[in-house]
């Protein structure tokens, strides 16, 4: 099955050592749902480890350290509610 562009919102782009980057757009409740996925994915890999290091729990726990640092790090606020701005005083 072919994903549509429509349907994922993935904006590819090469960087200058032609590593792979991407940009994902996520609602807030998707944010929250990557962020537990990721969290319990880490809990996983920790339990693998335990024994000692091996692949690929290894190298996906640094993967998932380094994505739940950025993942707040380029939010835009895109909602027009009137409770998400600040209140205005008379």
């Amino acid at each position: 099955m072919r994903a549509s562009s429509r349907l994922w919102p993935i904006h590819y782009a090469r960087s200058i050592n032609d590593n792979l980057c991407l940009r994902l757009t996520l609602n807030d409740s998707e944010l929250i749902a990557v962020q537990a996925a990721l969290e319990h994915y880490r809990k996983s890999c920790e339990v693998k480890l335990a024994d000692g290091p091996q692949a690929p729990y290894w190298a996906h726990l640094r993967a998932i350290d380094a994505v739940l640092g950025r993942l707040f790090a380029d939010t835009q606020m895109t909602s027009t509610s009137s409770f998400c701005w600040p209140k205005q005083s008379d």
